[in-house]
């Protein structure tokens, strides 16, 4: 017979599974409980056999044989419904026959010895053919239970061996490497066959937490399941089953009181279903619009193809993950590449003119050459080894910056003094190359901050306007309020594209050709950095061709200001 077995997952009992009980004992099929049917049919059997007798024995020649009918029906009934009615049958026919057929008919009183003896006997057979018939249908009764539950047996097997079949079929679909997009549609497709289901649907949880979206669906009209989301906060459906790990079963979704039904799936009629959460992705579910009970091998079927899509999924990632690193790799080793040759050629370009003009000066000492002529080749000299030491002071600060241990000696500074400084310095190269540099820094702008660097981040931007100025003027303003201290560097010169904004502050990076223009591309990297250090921040503003203006902006007391700061990119 069948038993209620213990809920799936701690379930209430609306999500319980029915499994097949194979202990047989003395039990037979439901109706021969129905007492009144079993011994209503046993008094019907009986008076009809007593009439029939009543009716026939008197117009043939059969010498007692009037309880044979009676008989007949004792049989009849004692295997159609047992021996109790077979009893009553019997017990009917006897006291029957005795009133209807025994003379003096019409009267309970036998006066033939004969009769009492065919009486007698008629009592003794009737018991026996009852107990026999009992014993054939109690027979037939456990060979149709027998053949009830090996047939239940035989179809539960072969479900367990088609889930067990789908399950593999999709685990080795992952390992082939399939796309995930195909692995969910075929997941959706198998489980719905399997359970015998109409829908199967994947969900994918979204980045809010709260939304799950259909991913791959079977059975799903194109509305749902292109559903822009399904609501999968506190209380509601997919709610329920994102926070369980056993599946979620339930056989009267209407009625359902343990969360809020899913509305796409009242829509669609959806009664009997069970949904089962895929760890790191969403949900799978399998319902339909019968109402059906599901069984414990449904479960762990359902849970095993989950278990399959979770790990094809974060196998996916890793993989994806593992790409994005490999590739981030190679381009990280491009980029070395790239800068070592670039580092080689701007430290080979002062290097050059240095040996030559080293040379040159050693040739004219031979000669006793006049100090005048030594003094413009040495001038020349301090030029490229100063162009040296930069490049090296770029160098040691991208060491520094990278490590973090770009220490910070906080004073107060005024910007436009340093700005004036800065000015001065470039004043004979600016002029040499044509370029009209306006500084408008009159007003002192103070604040704590490190000297040096502030004079890193004005000389930068300042040489970086001079490089991409096209000898076109540069100015430099400084201003500020009682909280923020601003500079601004403006060029007219070749200008930056706006897609490039971002990209030029990264290490290594320029808008403009390499062929083109000398440097390592670390001059705004530094900058930007050196002011994160100082609280402070830096955006530009330029198109290609109409000039650039960096803006600098910094709080008037710098964050670090116990010296101790250090800026990590």
């Amino acid at each position: 017979m069948w038993r209620r077995s213990p809920p799936v997952s701690g379930e209430p009992a609306a999500g319980t599974v029915d499994d097949i009980d194979l202990s047989i004992g003395d039990s037979c099929p439901s109706d021969c409980h129905a007492i009144p049917r079993r011994y209503g049919g046993a008094v019907l059997a009986g008076i009809a056999a007593v009439g029939m007798t009543a009716l026939v024995w008197p117009n043939i020649d059969l010498r007692n044989g009037y309880f044979l009918l009676p008989l007949i029906a004792i049989v009849f009934v004692s295997v159609r419904a047992g021996f109790g009615p077979a009893i009553a049958t019997g017990i009917i026919g006897g006291i029957g026959g005795a009133y209807l057929v025994l003379e003096p008919r019409g009267s309970f009183a036998i006066d033939s010895r004969a009769d009492v003896l065919v009486l007698s006997l008629y009592g003794v057979v009737g018991l026996a053919t009852g107990a026999m018939g009992a014993a054939v249908r109690s027979t037939h009764v456990r060979t149709g239970a027998l053949a009830a539950q090996h047939a239940a047996l035989h179809e539960q097997a072969r479900r367990r061996a088609a889930q067990q079949t789908a399950v593999a079929a999709l685990g080795q679909q992952a390992l082939a490497g399939a796309a995930i997009d195909d692995l969910l549609e075929t997941a959706a497709r198998q489980t719905a066959a399997a359970l015998g289901t109409e829908k199967g649907i994947v969900l994918e949880t979204r980045p809010d937490g709260v939304t799950v979206v259909p991913r791959a669906a079977v059975g799903l009209c194109p509305s749902v399941a292109g559903a822009e989301g399904v609501d999968a906060g506190p209380g509601t459906q997919a709610g329920h089953t994102l926070s369980r790990v056993e599946p979620v079963v339930f056989d009267d979704l209407p009625a359902d009181r343990r969360f809020r039904p899913a509305p796409c799936l009242l829509a669609q009629g959806i009664t009997s279903g069970m949904s089962v959460r895929i760890h790191g992705f969403g949900a799978l579910c399998a319902c339909t619009a019968r109402r059906r009970r599901f069984t414990a091998d449904d479960a762990h079927f359902i849970r095993a193809i989950a278990n399959v899509l979770a790990g094809a999924i974060l196998r996916n990632r890793v993989e994806a993950q593992r790409a994005r690193l490999y590739q981030d790799a190679e381009d990280a080793i491009k980029r070395r590449d790239e800068f070592l040759a670039l580092a080689a050629h701007e430290l080979k370009t002062p290097l050059t003119p240095l040996r030559l003009l080293a040379g040159s000066v050693l040739r004219a000492l031979q000669r006793n050459a006049p100090v005048e002529a030594l003094q413009e080749k040495t001038a020349v000299i301090l030029r490229q080894v100063d162009r040296l030491s930069e490049l090296v002071d770029e160098l040691l600060d991208v060491s520094r910056l990278t490590a973090g241990r770009l220490g910070l000696q906080i004073e107060e500074v005024d910007l436009a003094a340093v700005v004036r400084d800065v000015a001065w310095r470039f004043r004979d190269s600016l002029s040499r190359a044509g370029y009209d540099l306006r500084v408008a820094a009159d007003e002192p702008v103070s604040g704590r901050w490190d000297r040096t660097r502030v004079d890193q981040i004005v000389t930068n931007l300042l040489s970086n306007a001079a490089k991409y100025g096209a000898g076109k003027p540069i100015d430099v303003e400084v201003a500020g309020d009682d909280r923020t201290a601003r500079l601004v560097v403006r060029d007219q010169g070749i200008g930056i594209a706006p897609q490039d904004h971002v990209r030029i502050f990264e290490r290594f990076e320029r808008a403009a050709d390499h062929a083109s223009y000398s440097g390592l591309g670390l001059g705004l990297w530094i900058v930007r950095h050196v002011l994160a250090a100082l609280g402070g921040t830096i955006r530009v503003e330029s198109e290609l061709g109409a000039g650039t203006t960096f803006i600098v902006e910094l709080p008037r007391r710098a964050a670090g200001e116990d010296g101790a700061g250090a800026a990590r990119p």
